[in-house]
C-alpha cells in the first residue's frame, strides 16, 4: 500500500506565522494594565527553516510561504499556505501576555509528494487538508489531517493519519550600543535591527525600555530612581517604554537610532545628568521573548578621590561630626570627595598654603613677644561623586541651588570656621591677640587667609559675597565663569 506519509508532506505543510504588526508605531506603552489580544502577522519559520509570512486581520489568518519557499518539488507553485480562523482569543495584560492561547482551525494548502506523482498521475500537484492548532505569540503547534492513497491512487480511510507541526516566530532582536560609556552630560544613540535568518524585518515594533541600576553612580539610595530619556521622552513608572516599528532595512530610526540621554539633564544642574548604569532593552512587541539588551555606563572617567592628608581634614556630611577615619561622607553618597586632577592638585596646595601662612604670622607675633595663636585645617566638604553627575545631596535626585556645580569635579566646598578661638594656659577660650594688644576675631581672620589662599587657584561662589564666609564656601577651581544655562540642549 502506498500513502500520503507526513515526512513527505510535511516540508510542503510546514506554515510559518508572521511577525505582528501592531496598531499604534511609536506610540507610549500605557503600562501593564493595558490590554491586548494573541496578534501572528509577520514571519514565522518551519522547522526546516523555511519562511511563511502571515496576515492577519480580526482573528482571520492568512499565510503563505515567503517567494524564495514557495515551489514545489514537483515544479508547482502554492498560492497559499493557510486559510484559518482563530477562537477563545482573549484581552490579556501587558504583563501575561507572553502567556496567552487560542485555538487556530482551517484549511491548508499542500505539495504532493514527486515520487507519489510517479505512481498516480492523476492526482493534483497542490492539494488542501486540514488542521488545528494552539497558537501562542511565540509558537504555534497543532496537527494536519492527511488522507490516506492506496495501492490504485484512490483515498482509503485506513491509511489516514494525522502529522504534528510546530512553526516558531522568526523575529530576532538585536541591540548595538554606539558609545557603552559617555559623559553625563551628553547622550548617545542605540541602534537596532530586527531579522529572520538575517533577512530584515519591515514594520516589527519593538518596546524600549530603560532600567537604571541601583547602587552604581555614587548613589547608595534606591529610591524610585530616574530611567532617563528615549528619544527626547522621559520614561518613568506610568509611562515605562515607547514603542518604535523598523524600516524597510530592519532597522528603528534607521541609521540615526535611538538617543539614550541620562535623567537629570536640567539648566539647574547645569546640565549634568544622574551618572550610573543604565540597561537599554529592546524586546519584540508581538514576541515578547525575543529581546537584547546594551548596558551604558554614564561617568566622567576622570575624576580621581581626595587622598587624606595630616594637611586638611574631610568631613561631607555637615549634619553631624565625621569620624575620624572614613567614611566622611553620608549614608546616601558615602564617597563625595572626587574631582579632576587639577582640582584636587589646587585643593591640597591650598590646604598647605593656609597652614604655612598661619605659621608664618605666628612666627611674626612672637618676634614682636605676642602669643602663637591656634593653627587650624582647611576642612574640605562635597566636590563629586565617584562618576561625578548631578550631586543630590538630599537623596531624591532632583538638584539643589548648594549643590548645582558639583557635577564635574571642577571646584568644591569648604566646611565654615566657626567658633574658633584662642586658649589660656588652662585651656580656657580667651581672645586672640595682635602683637599691638588689640583683640581679634579668630573666625573672620581664618577666613578672610582662606578666601586671600584660595583666590590664587580658583574663584570663590559669588553667592557668599566678597570677604565674607556667609552663604557658601564653594571654590571654582576648573569652571571658573561657567554659569547658569539659559536650557539645556536637546536630547532627541
Amino acid at each position: 500500500m502506498t500513502r500520503r506519509i507526513a515526512n513527505c508532506l510535511f516540508p510542503f505543510l510546514a506554515f510559518l506565522l508572521a511577525i505582528a504588526l501592531l496598531q499604534s508605531a511609536g506610540q507610549d506603552s500605557q503600562g501593564s494594565q493595558k490590554k491586548r489580544s494573541l496578534e501572528l502577522s509577520g514571519r514565522w519559520l518551519t522547522e526546516d527553516g523555511r519562511q511563511v509570512i502571515i496576515e492577519q486581520s480580526g482573528n482571520h489568518v492568512h499565510a503563505l510561504f515567503a517567494p524564495e519557499d514557495d515551489q514545489c518539488t514537483n515544479g508547482a507553485t502554492l498560492e497559499y499556505l493557510l486559510e484559518a480562523d482563530l477562537s477563545g482569543v482573549k484581552q490579556e495584560t501587558e504583563a501575561d501576555y507572553p502567556k496567552t492561547q487560542a485555538s487556530l482551525s482551517g484549511k491548508m494548502a499542500a505539495c504532493t509528494d514527486p515520487k507519489l506523482l510517479a505512481d498516480c498521475p492523476n492526482l493534483a500537484k497542490v492539494w488542501e487538508t486540514t488542521f488545528d492548532a494552539t497558537a501562542a505569540p511565540s509558537v504555534i503547534s497543532g496537527d494536519a489531517f492527511i488522507e490516506g492513497i492506496d495501492q490504485t491512487c484512490n483515498a482509503n480511510h485506513q491509511f489516514d493519519t494525522h502529522q504534528a507541526f510546530t512553526l516558531t516566530a522568526c523575529e530576532d532582536v538585536n541591540i548595538m550600543p554606539g558609545d557603552p560609556v559617555i559623559t553625563p552630560d551628553s547622550n548617545t544613540k542605540v541602534r537596532v535591527r530586527v531579522t529572520c535568518h538575517g533577512a530584515p524585518v519591515e514594520g516589527a515594533k519593538v518596546d524600549f525600555e530603560i532600567e537604571p541600576q541601583d547602587s552604581t553612580g555614587g548613589h547608595i539610595h534606591v529610591n524610585k530612581r530616574p530611567k532617563g530619556k528615549l528619544n527626547g521622552k522621559d520614561l518613568t513608572d506610568t509611562n515605562p517604554s515607547i514603542t518604535l516599528a523598523t524600516d524597510q532595512n530592519g532597522e528603528v530610526n534607521g541609521s540615526k537610532g535611538v538617543t539614550f540621554a541620562p535623567p537629570g539633564k536640567t539648566s539647574d544642574s547645569r546640565c549634568v545628568g544622574i551618572a550610573g548604569d543604565y540597561n537599554i532593552k529592546a524586546t519584540s512587541h508581538r514576541v515578547p521573548d525575543r529581546k537584547d539588551s546594551t548596558m551604558i555606563e554614564v561617568m566622567f572617567q576622570n575624576l580621581t578621590f581626595l587622598p587624606q592628608s595630616q594637611n586638611y581634614d574631610i568631613c561631607a556630611d555637615s549634619k553631624y561630626a565625621c569620624p575620624t577615619f572614613g567614611a566622611w561622607g553620608t549614608a546616601e553618597h558615602p564617597d563625595s570627595e572626587n574631582g579632576t586632577v587639577g582640582t584636587i592638585t589646587a585643593f591640597q596646595n591650598l590646604a598647605t598654603d593656609f597652614l604655612n601662612w598661619q605659621q608664618s604670622h605666628n612666627q611674626l607675633l612672637q618676634n614682636h613677644g605676642a602669643k602663637p595663636w591656634p593653627v587650624k585645617k582647611v576642612s574640605f566638604n562635597d566636590i563629586a561623586l565617584p562618576w561625578g553627575g548631578l550631586f543630590d545631596v538630599n537623596g531624591n535626585w532632583k538638584p539643589i541651588p548648594a549643590h548645582k556645580t558639583h557635577g564635574k569635579g571642577q571646584g568644591g566646598d569648604f566646611n565654615h570656621l566657626r567658633n574658633e578661638h584662642c586658649k589660656d594656659n588652662q585651656n580656657h577660650d580667651v581672645p586672640c591677640l595682635s602683637w599691638g594688644g588689640a583683640a581679634v576675631n579668630f573666625d573672620t581672620w581664618l577666613c578672610g587667609v582662606l578666601r586671600d589662599r584660595g583666590e590664587r587657584y580658583g574663584q570663590w561662589d559669588s553667592e557668599s559675597g566678597p570677604n565674607s564666609c556667609v552663604g557658601e564656601l564653594h571654590l571654582h577651581v576648573e569652571d571658573q565663569g561657567v554659569g547658569k544655562p539659559d536650557k539645556c540642549p536637546a536630547d532627541d
